[in-house]
């Protein structure tokens, strides 16, 4: 049962309607230009929010980091939420360069929200 309620057998799935009004509204400005010869990567975590401050998001981004530079990949890219402040100011902490950042629209399930998103890069042909 779980399985086609997941799947949509019963209509469409609760959890999808926030994903389906966010990626429709457009968007409130621009966002920068991201060169992709120089950033090529990009990467999206996320740790549980009861496991967070244990150094666990710092060990993805240095074996990441770590990959990246092994395979030479000049550079790479991570967009971060004013909706989740603790990301942006987590990448941050770690040094990152904010490219820019440029207002979107939200919808969290219950209501319309204007959040702005960070674009932070890491350039390693330095």
């Amino acid at each position: 049962r779980r399985r086609r309620l997941l799947l949509g057998a019963y209509g469409v799935p609760v959890w999808l309607i926030p994903l389906f009004r966010t990626d429709r509204p457009p968007l409130i400005s621009d966002p920068p230009h991201v060169d992709h010869k120089r950033y090529p990567a990009e990467l999206h975590i996320s740790v549980r929010r009861d496991w967070r401050r244990q150094g666990i998001g710092a060990a993805l981004m240095s074996a990441f980091e770590a990959y990246l530079r092994r395979k030479d990949v000049p550079g790479y890219r991570i967009s971060a939420s004013s909706y989740h402040r603790e990301g942006v100011s987590f990448y941050r902490k770690l040094g990152l360069d904010e490219l820019g950042q440029f207002g979107r629209r939200f919808h969290d399930g219950f209501t319309w929200l204007e959040v702005q998103e960070y674009v932070f890069v890491r350039d390693h042909s330095t």
